[in-house]
């Protein structure tokens, strides 16, 4: 290559400010501007505390559990004292379908002129009787608890509503500042790309290399900065570069590849 492009400064602003290039319009776009410079990358700033946002998320976290907790308890409660009542109830019915049999024997033993042998049932029903006057008062208690705990979990619902509303918040705190830190690495990562596309590009450019289609880094880079928009905060400022010769790193590159040739034919 010749001589004169191994020392273009590719840093120097007013090189780079010639070879600015607008950006086609696009039907897609409703405002069109050309592409401007992008301001120079600052060095990676500090990643945002996320252990502190963790931390509070995860209290978050932790309290609506507690309530959930709270609520499951109180269910099994309901449904303990709920099974006392269902117990009670099952003995009356119990109940009632003994007197309703008695009183149907007794009718079938006054037609038929004999005596009713209801002895079984009429020690049955006196015993179911004793039996549901003892679970009054247990009943009574269970519909009690039964009310006091529904009340509890209609104010623990309100509760876990304001609870599970900090927890979207403080999620979205976290998840947005771990997003600043991924997307500035990333930034970073992508502006130091230029080492590696100017080594391909300066390959490609060999007078050697394949004829055929020589050009996938540099098209590569055209793609790229067509997709990424001027004023996007990802947008590396080498991708404002329209010249082989002022991209950074290539005059490099392509002393490196010519000295690593040499190497080679001299048998060093």
């Amino acid at each position: 290559m010749p001589i004169s492009e191994r020392h273009i400064d590719p840093t120097d602003p007013e090189y780079l400010a010639g070879q600015m290039r607008p950006t086609p319009p696009s039907p897609s776009r409703g405002n069109f501007r050309p592409n401007e410079m992008p301001t120079s990358y600052t060095p990676l700033a500090p990643e945002r505390d996320l252990l502190s946002l963790r931390a509070r998320r995860e209290q978050d976290s932790r309290m609506v559990a507690n309530v959930d907790s709270e609520i499951a308890q109180n269910n099994t409660r309901i449904d303990r004292a709920s099974s006392t009542l269902q117990r009670s109830a099952n003995w009356s019915a119990e109940a009632d379908a003994l007197e309703a049999k008695i009183e149907t024997g007794h009718v079938r033993a006054f037609l038929s002129e004999t005596e009713a042998a209801m002895t079984e049932e009429h020690e049955r029903l006196s015993l179911l009787r004793k039996v549901i006057a003892d679970s009054d008062k247990e009943c009574r208690t269970a519909a009690r608890v039964i009310e006091l705990l529904e009340a509890k979990n209609k104010e623990l619902q309100v509760r876990r509503e304001k609870l599970q509303q900090n927890l979207a918040r403080s999620t979205e705190n976290w998840l947005r500042a771990k997003h600043a830190n991924v997307v500035e690495n990333f930034r970073h990562r992508l502006h130091d790309l230029h080492d590696g596309l100017a080594a391909i590009i300066a390959v490609e450019e060999h007078p050697d290399f394949n004829k055929h289609d020589p050009k996938h880094g540099w098209n590569l880079l055209t793609r790229f900065s067509e997709a990424v928009r001027f004023d996007s905060p990802l947008r590396p400022a080498w991708l404002n570069v329209t010249k082989k010769a002022a991209f950074p790193g290539f005059a490099a590159a392509t002393g490196a590849l010519h000295a690593e040739l040499f190497d080679e034919e001299a048998g060093l």
